[in-house]
């Protein structure tokens, strides 16, 4: 007799149990789809300007970078000396980044012939999923 009313009462709550893990995940989502999370990186590029830089000139460096959950920071290194030349937290935080494709700049010099530079940029986008450009090498000329 007392296994029997173990028993009932093991299978009522194991019944209850089921019942009310069925209610959290129906009324979780109220019938949206469940979030993924996003693990793509942010595409992202360098240029500079002038091509062929010589003698005496400033080196203007642009990052270009895009991505679906918005931008959060963009970096430029430039012989391993890192700038960050954009940067939006608030809109990340808040969820209402609208900063997609993102542009910034960074001007440095005047450089002199025969200098070499090393230099890239890098991104992370609102899920802090980071990525780097190509890694650009230049020598100043006459």
């Amino acid at each position: 007799m007392t296994i029997r009313i173990h028993h009932k009462l093991y299978m009522v709550g194991l019944v209850t149990l089921l019942l009310i893990g069925s209610m959290i995940l129906t009324s979780c989502c109220d019938g949206e789809e469940p979030v993924t999370p996003d693990t793509q990186p942010p595409e992202v590029y360098i240029s500079w300007y002038p091509l062929l830089p010589e003698d005496g000139d400033y080196i203007t460096f642009t990052v270009l970078a895009n991505d679906n959950s918005g931008i959060l920071q963009l970096a430029i290194g430039i012989n391993n000396d890192w700038e960050i030349c954009y940067e939006d937290m608030s809109g990340c935080q808040q969820g209402v980044a609208e900063t997609y494709n993102v542009q910034c700049d960074r001007e440095e010099g005047p450089y002199s012939q025969g200098q070499t530079l090393q230099f890239e940029a890098r991104a992370w986008d609102c899920s802090m999923n980071e990525a780097r450009s190509h890694t650009q090498n230049l020598i100043v000329g006459p």
